[in-house]
Parts: structure tokens; sequence; C-alpha cells
């Protein structure tokens, strides 16, 4: 089944306009590639989401899951700084964040943020979004994240490292 995703973009306030080779050309693999129309005076992208399912159309996601998607989501965001593509220029919610049906692989549409809010505040934002479909358990360890995100200003290899120590608990010990 063939998903897309629809954006209405204005030609006088095209975000996209210094990003769109990189952006069209499927060169980031974390972003899903962007095909764009122009029709008279509308511009549309198109996002092929085929294979994802967008995190805001889960019920509940395990506690090893809701951490393998932010496992997953910080090394997407380390892969598009590779390609100049920053996290301060895109939105970063439920709707954006797409998995596949393996756990495997996180990729977003690329929706342009003109608000330019920081790292740090987008991914405590994403955090709160995330335990809306989180398990119990999930949302606990989410709040650690929190916590730990909201106080410190550590690198993204730690938070990547503490992720996978969190997400080796709950494999240890079989909490869902």
């Amino acid at each position: 089944m063939v998903k897309k995703v629809l954006v209405r973009m204005k030609e006088e306030d095209l975000l996209y306009e210094e990003k769109l080779e990189i952006l069209s050309g499927n060169v980031c693999k974390s972003i899903f590639p962007i095909s764009i129309i122009k029709e008279r005076d509308n511009i549309s992208g198109y996002y092929d989401t085929s294979g994802f399912r967008k995190l805001s159309s889960f019920q509940e996601l395990s506690a090893e899951n809701t951490l393998t998607v932010l496992e997953l989501l910080a090394n997407a965001m380390e892969e598009c700084k590779d390609y100049l593509i920053f996290p301060e220029e895109y939105i970063l919610n439920l709707d954006t964040v797409y998995i596949d049906r393996y756990f495997s692989t996180v990729k977003f549409t690329y929706i342009p943020d003109a608000r330019k809010v920081s790292v740090k505040k987008k991914i405590l934002y994403f955090i709160c979004e995330l335990k809306k479909i989180a398990s119990e358990n999930g949302r606990m360890y989410l709040d650690v994240l929190y916590q730990l995100f909201d106080t410190d200003n550590i690198y993204a290899l730690k938070i990547k490292l503490f992720i996978s120590e969190l997400k080796r608990e709950v494999i240890k010990n079989q909490i869902f």
C-alpha cells in the first residue's frame, strides 16, 4: 500500500529551497525523499512513506520499542547533520517521525520549522509526545531520559549510550 504525505507550500515562503537537492535526491536516508509538484500558483511536496508507520498511529509502545524509537531517532538526527540538515530546522513530532514494521529504521518527513527551536527543547518536547503512546514502563524510562536531557548538557553519544543501557535493562528484565 502506497502512503503519501502532502505538504502545501507557498512560492514566497519556500523554506525547502536551500535543501531541495538533498531532500529530493534521497541522499540522506533518514529523511523521506520529497517530490515537488508545481501547478499554476500552487506548490506541493509529496513524501512517499510506504513501508513505514507514523508514530502517532500507535496505541501503545512497549518500553523496549519506546527506547528503540529514541535510539534510532538519535542516529537519524546525527546522519542528517552530516548533510547539514540540523534539528533546529525541522519539526519533530509523532506526525513527522515514522518507523518500519521491524523497528529497525526511523525516517521522518522534513517539514521546515520557522521557529528555530533549540535541539534540547525539541527533544524534550518529543519525549513528552512519545509518553502519550508509551506503556507505563516506557513512560518511566522516558521520565528518566527527560530529566537527563533537562538537567545536563551532554553529548549525543552519551545519550545514545545511556539509551542502549536502558534497553539492555529492559530486555534483561523483560520489562514491557
